[in-house]
């Protein structure tokens, strides 16, 4: 089962690619490169679940940058005693995955 398939109340595609406009549009328009989002919320996530669909979860920290003019990169708590990462395509856009 698929994170997204776990989430109770999804975002529509059509809503999160309307949010990103509206977000890179404000940052343009004050000259802001990025943005940095955290929370911490199970299962709540805030501003990061409003800009992802992702919501954090076990109370572990999730952080986005989001970028005013490329892709959002996701940050997670990752594996102990080791390093993974990835890059997945989810719905509309490239997220990067450290785990």
């Amino acid at each position: 089962m698929s994170v997204h398939e776990r989430i109770p109340v999804r975002i529509s595609d059509a809503e999160l690619s309307r949010r990103w406009a509206a977000m890179r549009a404000a940052l343009k328009q004050h000259g802001i490169d990025v943005v940095i989002v955290q929370a911490t919320n199970d299962w709540l996530g805030g501003n990061v679940k409003w800009l992802t669909d992702i919501p954090a979860n076990n109370g572990y920290p999730r952080t986005v940058l989001f970028y005013a003019d490329d892709l959002m990169t996701v940050i997670e708590m990752g594996v102990f005693n080791g390093r993974r990462r990835s890059r997945v395509k989810t719905r509309s856009t490239a997220v990067s995955v450290p785990s």
